[in-house]
């Protein structure tokens, strides 16, 4: 067998071949990877030569970093609350109900009104940078209003908030006004027609007692009777018609238009990216860029020394 051979074959007492294995030992320099394949070592030794362009990319966007947490302006978020439009069915009714579906009024909000008001107190460009955002999950009967915006600009917030709402308001008040006169309109019919009974009643009380004077005994006996059941009677009906009035009354006063129950409450924090999350966002950034950094500047070292040996 030549020496290039893997192994020998052997013949053991038995007559069997076996064969015994040759290892050859590579030099230490060639015991790395092939050039194809990626090795640790090669990575890490490129990392610790270039370990002070990963440290200076480090400390500039940390510092970078920390400048701009200490400059920038805190946020805080805007909440204004609206209350919709109600109206009162009058007794026996459910009570208070909205003059328009709640989503109804959201869609209003964010497809019409709030770009309107945007556009008109700000204009296109700077409108953009005030983000109204609508909460309906407050109740039943009220929309939240959301803004975050710098503290500088709190009045803006304000202006542009209770803009909205007086839009919203607007296109709600005649929708209103017609609930309530559809609403009253049975007991105002109904009180007039009491007033008529109360006039007829009276006119006749009036008539008994000047009957009573020229009456004979027996006669004016029975005269004070009926005059008593007629005024039994005429309080029985004033007693409806206050009701009625009262009624007209809780109607009125118990619905209301859309209105701000709450303008442009401010947050107790600020909201966004505290400083903290900045710095050390800025940390791991500079890290990945030192590393990258680092690692091309060993391929321009590397493309340099391909080229001097050309």
């Amino acid at each position: 067998m030549s020496g290039q051979d893997n192994g020998s074959k052997t013949s053991n007492g038995d007559g069997e071949i076996s064969r015994r294995e040759v290892v050859y030992l590579q030099p230490a320099e060639y015991a790395y990877a092939g050039d194809d394949e990626i090795s640790l070592v090669d990575l890490w030794l490129i990392l610790t030569r270039r370990k002070w362009t990963i440290v200076g990319i480090t400390v500039l966007c940390l510092a970078l970093g920390l400048a701009y947490a200490l400059i920038k302006s805190e946020t805080f978020e805007y909440r204004t609350g609206i209350e919709l439009a109600r109206v009162h069915g009058g007794p026996g009714s459910g009570g208070l109900e909205l003059v328009f579906p709640k989503d109804e009024s959201v869609v209003m909000l964010q497809d019409l009104l709030i770009p309107q008001a945007r556009e008109n107190i700000f204009g296109k460009e700077e409108g953009q940078r005030f983000k109204v955002e609508v909460n309906k999950e407050a109740s039943d009967n009220t929309v939240l209003l959301k803004t975050e915006a710098e503290s500088q600009d709190r009045k803006k917030v304000e202006k542009l908030h209770q803009s909205i709402a007086d839009a919203l308001a607007k296109r709600h008040v005649t929708e209103l006004q017609k609930k309530i006169k559809l609403y009253i309109s049975p007991f105002q019919s109904r009180v007039e027609l009491l007033n008529e009974q109360i006039d007829t009643l009276e006119q006749q009380l009036k008539e008994m007692s000047e009957h009573s004077y020229s009456a004979q005994n027996e006669n004016s006996l029975v005269i004070a009777q009926q005059m008593g059941d007629i005024r039994e009677e005429l309080a029985s009906v004033r007693v409806q018609r206050s009701n009625e009035k009262s009624a007209v009354e809780t109607i009125r006063e118990a619905s209301h238009p859309t209105r701000v129950s709450f303008l442009a409450s401010e947050s107790y924090e600020p909201v966004g990216m505290g400083n903290a999350v900045i710095v050390a966002l800025s940390l791991v950034v500079g890290v990945i860029l030192g590393v990258f950094a680092a690692f091309f500047r060993q391929f321009l070292a590397n493309v340099r020394a391909a080229s001097s040996q050309r």
